[in-house]
């Protein structure tokens, strides 16, 4: 009976570290080619809904090129309207089983949380990072596009519920990198 037993179990191990292993995506040096435009420190002025505002971003690779991080902060001064007040996300960039990144997840201090399909532009100058369609929720659109070595257009746009393929510019802003 024990000998079945350890028969049984190392089936099972097999088996599961089988499943374990090929699900592990390969990080090559073209793994991340398309991102490469991205990584750095910039800092840029923006303008839409929430206003004028400056602020910075940095992308970088993490956890031995695994996924991508890009953290941002922006400052909206106060105006009429409202109080100034500060901005500030995360996005992880990361591979779900496939062999180049192709999944987001973005976290702000305001309690958002968005999950993207990242998609390249033809000319490979631009990523798109599409949030998916969720009834009765806007949709989101955050799109990279390289306009020089070293400036960037961010362009970040929601489409209402009742109509999610017409979009609409929320936020946008070039960059300059400072430092690569």
């Amino acid at each position: 009976m024990k000998k079945i037993c350890f028969f049984l179990f190392i089936i099972v191990l097999i088996n599961v570290s089988s499943k374990f292993s090929f699900s592990q995506n390969k990080i090559t040096d073209d793994t991340w080619n398309k991102f490469n435009f991205l990584i750095g420190d910039w800092e840029g002025e923006t303008k839409g809904q929430p206003g004028e505002g400056k602020g910075y971003v940095n992308f970088k690779y993490d956890l031995d090129k695994n996924i991508l991080i890009r953290k941002d902060h922006n400052e909206f001064p106060a105006t009429s309207d409202r109080p100034a007040f500060n901005h500030d996300g995360i996005l992880i960039v990361y591979m779900e089983n496939s062999k180049t990144p192709d999944k987001a997840v973005y976290w702000d201090n305001e309690g958002h949380t968005i999950f993207y399909d990242i998609n390249f532009s033809e000319d490979g100058k631009s990523i798109i990072f599409a949030s998916k369609i969720i009834q009765g929720l806007p949709t989101q659109r955050l799109t990279y596009e390289m306009i020089s070595e070293n400036v960037i257009n961010t362009r970040f746009e929601l489409a209402m519920p009742n109509d999610p393929d017409k979009f609409t510019v929320h936020v946008e802003g070039k960059s300059k990198r400072i430092t690569k």
